[in-house]
């Protein structure tokens, strides 16, 4: 018992040694994260105030869809030159510049009666907020030893989950008892907070870590050769069709549709729907440990991984949809929200295949690559969404592209392939 005590002692001594000794670290670090909470809020507010918005700039729901896609068409149109960017002028530079169009983006919004502005406006939000990702990815390659890498990024999306639940029940909250354009206004001040952050905690690590030698992965190298190295490597593209038929439904879910479902079948009030809507983020939080479980049970084996829960994630939709003809009774529905939520969690296996696939030195932008079919794919389905319902197909039906995409995401894991001597 005693011996147990002095172990765990240590053990705490030794934590309190690191990050004492990689303060800084863990420093820019944070203030990154703490904006992917932004990212999130900004990605999905507009799925919580869809009415006031189509009576605000005098649009239809398909006007409505294309306008939450512009956000989703800035990232990703920004997604690769931010890779390439980040390596010249560094993480903190990078974003400032993107907090800045954030801010543009977001003060715009909340001010314009114009369609084409706010269009314009969420295209600038896009834009600014893509850089956020891949900055905290640079800042664990830099900052820290590789064997933390897996876990900060795994503590860096419980915390920006965080940003997902803000975006569903409280910010309906908020928006019941201060307005949506208050609130509009509220998340400008938020934007300005998160460029704040950055501007006094984020700075350059002029010194290489030396336990990763990054030389060899961030030197200039041709862009185009990169590129096309990337997209004639056949392994790229199971990842990259995972990704825009997988983890793009959910987007697309939480950034427009999972609310505005839930009023038209259920007839739900907005704050209602949110509280079931906050179900998927629970998922999310839970995704990360279950992730962890099954990569030990199949010894890594992601593959695997992918087929089990993307099979799953389509039985979800399929019994949603079709059993129970797109109206299950509102008892299941946290039920079913939440088990989605964890399944569509093991989309981050998809980059790491993508990774395996590719040469190292082309890993940020095979990542770039395959992160940017997420948005492409959260697009087509708003538009088809919004194309269905403005034709006066009902709800329930409209939704079957949901189950399609899901479909295509475990027929996309079968092409994945896994190397089980390289991956031990």
């Amino acid at each position: 018992m005693e011996q147990s005590s002095i172990v765990n002692n240590k053990s705490r001594k030794s934590i309190k040694h690191r990050i004492v000794a990689n303060k800084e670290g863990i420093i820019v670090w944070g203030a990154l994260v703490l904006n992917m909470i932004l990212v999130f809020i900004q990605r999905l507010y507009i799925g919580v105030m869809p009415d006031y918005l189509m009576q605000r700039l005098n649009i239809d729901i398909s006007q409505l869809s294309f306008l939450t896609s512009a956000a989703f068409y800035g990232y990703a149109v920004f997604q690769i030159p931010s890779g390439i960017l980040i390596d010249k002028v560094g993480v903190r530079t990078l974003n400032i510049w993107g907090g800045l169009l954030t801010l543009l983006g977001s003060l715009l919004f909340s001010i314009t009666d114009s369609y084409y502005l706010a269009w314009i406006a969420r295209f600038f939000i896009g834009a600014g907020t893509s850089v956020v990702i891949i900055s905290i990815m640079k800042v664990q390659a830099l900052w820290f030893k590789p064997i933390y890498f897996s876990q900060l990024s795994a503590l860096m999306a419980l915390i920006s989950n965080l940003g997902m639940f803000a975006g569903t029940l409280p910010l309906a909250i908020l928006i019941k008892f201060t307005g949506a354009q208050t609130t509009l206004y509220i998340i400008s001040v938020l934007s300005l907070l998160g460029l704040i952050l950055v501007l006094f905690f984020v700075r350059e690590k002029k010194e290489k870590n030396e336990e990763l030698d990054v030389s060899n992965i961030h030197k200039a190298r041709g862009f185009s050769q990169a590129i096309k190295e990337v997209l004639t490597t056949r392994g790229t593209y199971p990842s990259m069709f995972i990704i825009f038929f997988f983890i793009s439904t959910m987007t697309s879910m939480m950034g427009l549709w999972a609310v505005n479902y839930l009023t038209s079948v259920y007839d739900m009030s907005k704050i209602v729907a949110s509280g079931y809507v906050v179900f998927f983020t629970f998922g999310f939080i839970a995704g990360s440990p279950v992730m962890s479980l099954s990569d030990r049970l199949l010894k890594g084996n992601y593959k695997k991984s992918l087929l089990f829960f993307t099979g799953a994630y389509f039985l979800l939709w399929f019994y949603f949809l079709i059993i129970k003809a797109g109206k299950p009774p509102v008892n299941q529905i946290p039920v079913i929200f939440f088990l989605m939520g964890i399944a569509v969690m093991v989309h981050i296996l998809a980059f790491t295949a993508s990774k395996d696939a590719n040469k190292i030195e082309n890993a940020g932008v095979a990542t770039s690559v395959v992160n940017t079919m997420e948005f492409i794919g959260s697009g087509i389905i708003n538009f088809l969404i919004a194309l269905n319902l403005q034709r006066g197909v009902p709800t329930e039906k409209a939704f079957l592209i949901i189950l399609v995409f899901s479909a295509g995401a475990f027929i996309a894991s079968l092409f994945v392939r896994f190397d089980n001597q390289a991956n031990s």
